[in-house]
């Protein structure tokens, strides 16, 4: 995992800050990236902001691939090309045409929307 991010804390409320390393840095990022699949997408954006190993836990394709819907690779279009499963998860959240352009998709973590 490298190097060490560290973490500040403020102390009993008198604005005392304690710096040092984080406990969580030990923890190899598969076991981080395997706890944050469990979560929600909203979840998962927001602890990516706890450090830098979240961070980069979060940005993996195998959190992504978990919200993503079972069938994602057959609403995909042939000629788009996504640089992550982070990036397709939230193309799939924005409404898109599929079938031809015949109906309206859009995606909510594990609730989706098809209309004609």
């Amino acid at each position: 995992m490298g190097q060490k991010q560290g973490v500040e804390a403020r102390g009993e409320g008198r604005g005392d800050t304690v710096s040092g390393p984080s406990p969580f840095d030990d923890l190899p990022e598969e076991c981080i990236s395997n706890i944050i699949s469990l979560t929600s997408p909203r979840d998962a954006c927001v602890v990516a902001s706890v450090s830098k190993t979240f961070r980069s836990a979060v940005d993996s394709d195998f959190i992504w691939e978990k919200f993503l819907p079972p069938d994602y690779a057959s609403l995909i279009l042939g000629s788009r090309v996504f640089s992550s499963k982070k990036e397709l998860y939230f193309a799939l959240c924005d409404h898109f045409l599929i079938e031809d352009g015949k109906k309206v998709y859009t995606y909510v973590f594990n609730i989706r929307y098809m209309c004609l």
